[in-house]
């Protein structure tokens, strides 16, 4: 069977956002099928053959491709055609997959190129990956579309996913995480005074150290921010930590956000709309960080795309949150 598709990415605030020609060397023989592309005038080109795998097994692994190309590329290039769907069917898929706009950007493609081998190994790990942690990576690819309108609810679905991923991929990690949770702990008792701290801290620390085994949604999420190679909140990092936006206060904001909507709980210090909306950008680049570095191709990265973006989505977000205060 052959399965051949030709994506693009439409007008994007007037301008076509061009697929650039990151599989251009890249063409591969798997163990049952193959990949090849081809780059022809301003379309993408997807050959997936084999005559082994029926019908169904290689559409299966065109979908793993398709969110494994949003994660290098930050958005669903749109199917122009596509030889296993009906018209109807087609214009379908192309509905649901849209993504929202605000995410089709040449800076979000951090990933110039990729050679054969590196796309070999780094499609076959996401392969693992999609397989073990379906869930939440469907709950990621449905976040970043355009029919998702509440920011609350795709901020939930978003960290609900980051939480999904850990149980999957990260429980080798635990006792890195242990270990971080102590060393906040110790760092902690360094810099108080034991016998004049306040009891409610008194019990919250006690409360540290007497579960220190049990990792909390929160030991999570500062692991993540350690672990990924580009420091996608350094900016939160480096605030004065009485800042509201200071790394910890944020991480806080997000659990108890997540808490809030997932858990029916009453929680007062959470995100509002605003807020979820434009930290809803550096969730994303965060979850995507994460994902590249696991299969192995965060090292294509382009460090002057990356930062240039970051820096643009810093001044965007923190600009927009002034405005907010200052109309409160």
């Amino acid at each position: 069977m052959e399965i051949k598709l030709s994506t693009v990415v439409k007008k994007n605030n007037g301008n076509n956002i061009i697929m650039p020609e990151i599989f251009k060397n890249a063409s591969c023989a798997f163990d049952n099928f193959e990949i090849k592309f081809e780059y022809k005038y301003e379309r993408f080109i997807i050959n997936l053959n084999s005559s082994v795998l029926d019908d169904q097994e290689l559409r299966n692994i065109f979908w793993t491709f398709y969110s494994y190309l949003e994660i290098i590329l930050g958005y669903f290039p749109e199917i122009l055609e596509a030889s296993f769907m009906d018209k109807n069917q087609l214009k379908n898929i192309v509905e649901q997959y849209k993504t929202k706009e605000c995410f089709i950007r040449a800076s979000e493609q951090y990933i110039q190129e990729i050679d054969n081998q590196t796309f070999f190994n780094s499609f076959k790990e996401y392969r693992k990956i999609y397989k073990n942690a379906n869930f939440p990576v469907t709950i990621f690819n449905v976040s970043t579309m355009k029919s998702n309108l509440y920011p609350e609810i795709t901020m939930v679905n978003v960290l609900q996913s980051l939480d999904g991923l850990f149980e999957v991929l990260f429980k080798d990690c635990r006792n890195d995480i242990i270990n971080l949770k102590l060393n906040r702990i110790k760092d902690y008792l360094n810099t108080i005074d034991v016998m004049n701290i306040p009891a409610s801290d008194y019990e919250k620390l006690k409360d540290d150290m007497t579960k220190v085994s049990n990792l909390h949604f929160i030991d999570k999420l500062r692991f993540y921010i350690q672990y990924t190679r580009f420091k996608v909140f350094k900016y939160e990092e480096d605030l004065d930590d009485n800042n509201k936006y200071y790394i910890d206060s944020l991480l806080s904001k997000l659990v108890n956000t997540r808490n809030k909507f997932s858990h029916s709980v009453t929680k007062k210090d959470t995100l509002n709309g605003k807020e979820s909306a434009l930290f809803m950008f550096k969730i994303v680049m965060l979850y995507r960080m994460l994902i590249l570095k696991k299969i192995g191709i965060d090292t294509l990265i382009d460090e002057e795309t990356f930062t240039n973006n970051l820096n643009k989505w810093n001044e965007y977000i923190y600009q927009e949150l002034e405005k907010e205060e200052v109309n409160s």
